[in-house]
Order: C-alpha cells, then structure tokens, then sequence
C-alpha cells in the first residue's frame, strides 16, 4: 500500500507497505490487516509521529508493470534487465537513488554487454520514475540528463543475408529434419514454409505465423497483414495487432511462389478463423523464440548461417540492388521512413505487384510423404 500526505508547506509524506495475502488465512483476513495498517499510519501521519519510509526500488519495479502495460515476452525481458543491473539497488529507498547509483550500474555492463543492453536498463530506470511519478510519489527523476556509457564488448558485424545456394541447403536440411516423429514432421514443414514466405515475400516471422486462410488470396495472389504471433499482457503464443499502424498492408505473392502457398494451404490443417495456417502442432501460434531455437539446431546440421530475419533482409537486399522503387519495397516490408528504405516516394500498388512478379528461386518442394 503506498500513502501520501501533503503537508501544509507543500512538501508530501510517503509510507508503503507490501501486504501479502498468503501470510494470512483469507483474503479478508489480508484486507482486514491492510485497513488496520493504513488507519494506524494515517493517525500517526496526523500526529506527527510518522517517519517517512519511500518505496525501495524493487517495491517500485514489482508495481512498474501494474502501471504500464506489457506483453509477457517484455516483462520477461524487464526481469533480465532487473537481474543484471538494478538488483544491487533492490532494497534501496528509491529516493536515495543517485546518478552516482545508476551509473555504476550501467558501467557495471560495459565490459560485457553490448550498447542495446546498457541503454535498455537505462530506459528500465527511467521506467521506475515514470511509475514512481504515476503513483504520485514526491522523488526526482535521477535520470534525467544522464547519458548511457558506451559499450567495450567487441562487435564483429556480420552479413545479415545469404547466398541462394546456401539458402536452398538450409532448406533441404530443415525438411529432413527431426523427421522421425509426427511432431517433428509437422513443424520442420510448417518453419519451411514459412522460411519460404520471408524469403519471397520480405515478411517478418511473426507476421508469417499469424497468418489465417481469410487473409491469403491466391486469386489477386496477395496476403493481407492485419496480425501476427506474440504474447498479450497475460498469456503467451496469441494474435495480436501489428505495434505499428503502417505494419497493416498489403503484400503481394510473387508468380513463383503461388503454388508453394497453394500447397501449404492444401496441406495445413488448421481452418478456423482464428488458427493461423501455419500454427503449430497444437493449434497455438508457433513462439519466434522457439523457430529461431529450431533453427540454430538446423543449422548446426548443415553448417550454413541463417536465422529468422534472414529471408526479410534477403528480400530488401535483392531488390534494391535490382535497381526497384525504394517506396514499393518500403510499403511492401511496412518499413516506417527513409531510415529503412531510402525514400518516402508514394508507390500504387500495381507498382508493388511488379516489384516482386519475376522474383525467383527455383525451389524445389520436397516429396513430404518420402521423407
């Protein structure tokens, strides 16, 4: 529980409390005592007996996400964050906080961390004074003005594509792979597809498995993007809205790949509205964790280096190089601004159809029954 008092100069008393409904018999019983707690220190605030306790900064952090909402899969992350850099700090009064502090946790990250790591426990600080400020809590921002130190860690910048022959090796290995069971079958067949899909049509592997038959035409050979795979608040492996409005488009199905798509559509068995064509074995939309896992443990197999996004930066790399409009492949991809695809310029989308008709592969599909 967290009470504030204004007092008549302006200035604001704080006392919390955590009160824990399993250290008592009954939920009433927990409400009872949290009552009693909070009319005690409400007399004494009044009296003037009342020293004043701030919250610590794990009390802050356990009520950042009751404040905010987050999907599992960041809070998953915010944990991590916590435990790296913020955990030190756990039982300190929030209030205590210096800039001393935080940037002695962060300095703690630069031998070993890369600069996304260190700039996000930053924000993650910044996010308990955001709460801290929510709650009506009278403590200054320590961070504002503080700039995160810059990362030591050595970064060996890697392509972030591959070659057509080496894509087509992956492919066969995936499709043998983990081939002696019927759930291994069937995913190794689904991620294929859906490997497919990234590579021809520039998707993003969230938006390939939140794909449900309504949205795929094989006549105007397009997919509508409107969802993909991710966690709400609450539960993992669900369809939910793209994070950003320009996400939602149109994408369309080069010439060579309709038959595969047909194919995948012929073979997959899942119809309802809400189960995405290439779903998991279960019927749940498949976790990206998961098939970039399932893919490191392919690519162990073959030897060859591909992760998730590669088909998506396959396709942005190929077709600028083809010399395409830069706006029909930013509208394509749901690329935001310039930063992503060079230009703002408007593209219709016959234009798009265009773009993408003579993208080719030559892949073979392998004979599914025979492996």
């Amino acid at each position: 529980m967290y009470i504030v008092k204004t007092r008549s100069d302006g200035g604001k008393d704080v006392y919390s409390e955590n009160i824990r409904a399993k250290d008592y018999s009954t939920p009433g019983q927990a409400l009872d005592a949290a009552c009693t707690i909070r009319d005690r220190k409400l007399q004494e605030m009044h009296q003037g007996e009342y020293i004043q306790h701030a919250p610590t900064v794990a009390e802050i952090y356990s009520k950042y996400h009751e404040v905010f909402s987050f999907s599992v899969k960041t809070k998953d992350k915010h944990d991590i964050e916590f435990r790296q850099c913020l955990a030190p700090f756990a039982h300190t009064p929030l209030d205590r906080i210096g800039k001393s502090d935080i940037l002695k946790s962060l300095n703690a990250l630069v031998d070993t961390q890369r600069q996304k790591a260190i700039d996000d426990c930053l924000s993650l600080w910044r996010g308990l004074y955001r709460t801290a400020s929510y709650l009506d809590l009278p403590i200054p921002d320590k961070t504002v003005g503080l700039i995160a130190p810059r990362s030591k860690k050595p970064v060996l910048r890697s392509s972030r594509t591959v070659s057509d022959e080496e894509f087509k090796v992956f492919l066969e290995a995936l499709a043998s792979y983990h081939v002696y069971d019927e759930v291994g079958r069937y995913r190794s067949r689904a991620i294929w597809y859906a490997c497919v899909l990234e590579w021809y049509c520039g998707l993003q592997p969230a938006e390939v498995y939140g794909l449900c038959r309504q949205y795929i035409n094989i006549e105007s050979k397009t997919l509508r993007i409107v969802q993909m795979a991710g966690s709400t608040s609450t539960e993992r492996r669900q369809l939910i809205p793209p994070k950003n409005s320009f996400r939602i488009r149109t994408v369309h199905i080069p010439d060579e790949a309709i038959s595969i798509v047909s194919e995948m559509l012929q073979w997959s068995p899942h119809y309802g509205e809400s189960t995405p064509v290439l779903a998991d074995y279960d019927g749940l939309p498949f976790e990206t964790r998961f098939v970039s896992n399932y893919i490191h443990l392919v690519c162990k197999k073959c030897n060859i280096r591909y992760t998730a996004y590669m088909g998506r930066h396959k396709f942005s790399t190929d077709l600028h190089k083809e010399g395409k409009n830069t706006a029909a492949i930013r509208d394509e991809m749901g690329h935001r601004s310039e930063s992503m695809t060079l230009a703002y310029a408007d593209s219709d989308l016959e234009e798009r159809a265009e773009t993408v008709k003579n993208r080719s592969l030559n892949v073979t599909v392998p004979d599914w029954d025979n492996l």
